[in-house]
């Protein structure tokens, strides 16, 4: 079976429901993409539940992407690198935490977190170091 991949961009408002996107399987629970960098080259937008340490070592590196998060349901933060010392951000409601590219974190729910997460440019996996999982594709993609 042949798979193209192809950009395109988002060009009118739509609405995504969650059995209409992306379900990937991480090391920490679920990721949904709701806007993928298939779709938009721009814009990635996803809910993310972690329900342990992720990654589960080390640190995650957007390369080329910034990244912000929000905390929908549950507690946890979000450690930084910030030259030799680590530096936690607990998420709360109704804050953002920004993590510019080139950036090491890594996620730390306490002991569940659902995010929604957004970037830009649009986030793909080959820009991203520290992933300890391998990636599947999973559900319904709105193309």
């Amino acid at each position: 079976m042949a798979v193209f991949l192809f950009f395109m961009d988002l060009n009118k408002p739509l609405k995504i429901k969650k059995n209409e996107t992306n379900r990937i399987k991480t090391s920490s629970g679920d990721f949904f993409e709701y806007i993928s960098w298939k779709q938009c080259k721009d814009l990635a937008v996803g809910i993310g539940v972690h329900n342990c340490r992720f990654p589960q070592q080390g640190y995650l590196i957007s390369k080329i992407v910034n990244e912000v998060i929000f905390l929908l349901n549950g507690s946890g933060d979000i450690v930084v690198k910030d030259g030799n010392q680590d530096k936690r951000f607990s998420l709360e409601k109704d804050a953002i935490i920004f993590i510019p590219k080139k950036t090491p974190f890594y996620f730390d729910p306490k002991p569940q977190m659902e995010i929604f997460s957004a970037t830009g440019p649009g986030w793909f996996p080959k820009q991203q170091l520290g992933l300890d999982y391998s990636r599947k594709e999973s559900g319904r993609m709105i193309l």
